[in-house]
């Protein structure tokens, strides 16, 4: 039996055995880059839905049907006074207004497909969409469906544009060095350790949540501003769907980059987080695989 089918199984039981509780679960397959997952929605007795806990939630309760029931307890309780109906949040004026953008490969195109989910093409990525549900405990987004924007008569270019106009307002590019000083020492006042005549060599990209961050290589005020940072044309290199490095396009070898890249993906970045094995060049105010 497969993940899936354990999961559909074990929840007709888990049903029955919340009868008399203000909630049951139903089972809620969703695409997260490069496979597919499998979860329980919490739904209340008027559909109010909750989020939805994937098996990595589950796993440490797995053996145990109270314990399942505990934790679904808890969840249920922590989003009790949280009442959302999906058809409410989805609306036109809402979803413009919250629409952000996430990269993955292509190579997800039968899956996105299959979902029916929102995208347009990107290089050799698709650009998903996808909103925030800040109302919930946890941390909860939606991704767009072709049914969602057609109900708000809201067309994919219209929220291509939206969503990098919202990318404009809320990136973060840091000096590595500068990173890799906080992490180490986050009691020290790096800037003081970094001398300002040094020009930065790898700059890391992203949004100020660090989710889906790599997306901020649609924008051309990002893009722009790195090739200011590093004096003329830049490297960009996805190190995961969550940010990207930008170093010089000077004095590397391309062939030497992307098997470095090849390496840390295979060995570093869990499949989920994987975006591309490419890298890619800005130059002439243009982005193309390099």
């Amino acid at each position: 039996m497969n993940r899936i089918e354990e999961m559909k199984e074990r929840a007709e039981k888990l049903n029955k055995l919340l009868i008399g509780k203000p909630y049951s679960i139903k089972v809620h397959e969703c695409f997260k880059n490069n496979i597919m997952k499998v979860g329980y929605s919490l739904y209340d007795r008027q559909n109010h839905a909750a989020p939805t806990l994937y098996f990595e939630n589950l796993k440490d309760y797995w053996n145990s049907d109270e314990d399942i029931i505990s934790y679904l307890d808890s969840v249920y309780e922590a989003n009790a006074n949280v009442k959302i109906n999906p058809s409410e949040i989805l609306t036109h004026d809402n979803i413009l207004s919250r629409v952000k953008p996430k990269l993955v490969a292509d190579s997800n195109i039968g899956y996105v497909e299959k979902s029916k989910i929102v995208h347009k093409r990107f290089l050799d990525m698709l650009v998903l969409f996808y909103i925030d549900i800040p109302e919930f405990d946890e941390c909860a987004t939606v991704t767009l469906k072709e049914e969602n924007i057609m109900q708000a008569g809201i067309s994919v270019e219209e929220l291509y544009d939206n969503a990098v106009a919202h990318i404009d307002d809320d990136y973060s590019i840091n000096d590595i060095r500068r990173i890799i000083c906080q992490m180490l020492e986050p009691e020290l006042q790096c800037d003081a350790l970094l001398d300002d005549s040094d020009n930065p060599y790898m700059l890391v990209a992203s949004n100020t949540e660090k989710l889906h961050g790599a997306s901020v290589m649609l924008s051309k005020r990002v893009l722009n501003e790195l090739s200011i940072c590093l004096k003329g044309d830049v490297i960009i290199i996805p190190s995961s769907v969550h940010e990207c490095i930008a170093i010089p396009a000077t004095g590397e070898s391309p062939d030497d980059i992307r098997e470095i890249v090849r390496e840390v993906n295979d060995t570093e970045v869990a499949l989920e987080d994987r975006l591309t094995y490419s890298i890619y060049l800005y130059s002439n105010g243009s982005l193309n695989i390099y």
